[in-house]
């Protein structure tokens, strides 16, 4: 408990009740299926991080490298492999979601949701991840269609 008020009063702000409640009750640490472990080996970290690394990675120091740094409304808690973290938006009206880094594709509603779901599928946010790269990309690809469509009837009637 005094681990995580710290961390929320270095913060400025304090975990999203369910996230600080995940704290409270069961701490930190990694969870890798065996699958996922015989797949992915060392690289899979699946890591609630703890509270304090937390507060260093959000502050863009700490024990874990990234290669970037986050958007001071996201606040990163679960280290998927050395460079990809699922974040939370303390802030904003829904406080709970889970974001894939850079807060732009949604994971889960929570945290209760997530780790339910990371524990019968220890792969399943890159599945999340991947299926959403691919509905982005043929949805890029038709608008690009739709535009060369546009373009040759502006031909035309030239």
């Amino acid at each position: 408990m005094k681990e995580i008020e710290e961390a929320e009063g270095r913060l400025g702000f304090k975990f999203p009740p369910l996230l600080r409640h995940f704290y409270e009750f069961i701490g930190h640490g990694n969870y890798v299926g065996k699958l996922a472990n015989e797949k992915h080996g060392a690289l899979l970290s699946n890591e609630i991080l703890h509270p304090r690394d937390v507060v260093e990675i959000y502050e863009g120091g700490g024990v874990y490298p990234s290669p970037f740094k986050f958007q001071r409304a996201q606040l990163p808690f679960f280290q998927m492999m050395e460079d990809k973290y699922l974040t939370v938006r303390p802030k904003s009206a829904e406080p709970e979601s889970i974001y894939f880094r850079f807060g732009d594709i949604l994971i889960e509603a929570n945290i209760d949701l997530f780790m339910r779901r990371l524990l019968d599928d220890p792969e399943f946010v890159d599945s999340v991840i991947t299926t959403e790269w691919a509905r982005r990309d043929r949805a890029a690809a038709k608008a690009k269609k739709n535009t060369k469509k546009k373009a040759k009837k502006k031909a035309k009637k030239k």
